[in-house]
């Protein structure tokens, strides 16, 4: 109950009444008084407590998101343009490590990556450089056929006259 308490105070007052009990009986009442003014006082002070702790929290909040722009993602858009010429075919590009955390290995591990698929696709055309001049043109492979069909069909002759004699 908020106010002078029936008029026995000069100023605000929260009062709390509370009846003692005892046997299904009651005894008496416990009447607490407290100015408002002190109650106000009191959370103002608590109040400030909260709204400083999150300035606080809002202006570290604001130094990291700074930190993190300048530092992790400008890495990250050169390694987002690495991607992009890896994607291309141009395998030979290289990541600058500028550092030895996440960011670093992640770019470490891009250009051996790079270099190991750039060894495997100069291997394949040195494999194919050396193979190609062995391997049998399409119109080598239409020759070889007609000359199979003609020595079958020169076969099947001989074998018709030769059991024609018996």
């Amino acid at each position: 109950m908020t106010g002078r308490f029936f008029g026995m105070f000069d100023k605000d007052m929260l009062s709390v009444i509370a009846p003692i009990t005892g046997n299904f009986n009651t005894y008496g009442y416990v009447v607490i008084h407290m100015p408002i003014e002190q109650i106000v006082h009191g959370k103002d002070r608590i109040l400030n407590i909260v709204y400083i702790t999150a300035l606080v929290i809002f202006i570290l909040s604001l130094i990291i998101l700074l930190v993190f722009t300048k530092t992790v993602i400008p890495v990250k858009e050169d390694h987002r343009g690495c991607e992009g010429k890896y994607a291309a075919g141009n395998l030979s590009h290289t990541i600058k490590v500028t550092s030895a955390d996440e960011m670093g290995y992640l770019a470490n591990t891009l250009n051996y990556m790079s270099s190991e698929l750039n060894k495997m696709e100069e291997y394949q055309h040195s494999f194919i450089a050396n193979v190609s001049p062995r391997l049998p043109l399409p119109a080598d492979l239409d020759q070889r056929s007609t000359w199979r069909r003609s020595r079958t069909e020169r076969s099947r002759r001989n074998f018709t006259t030769s059991t024609s004699v018996f």
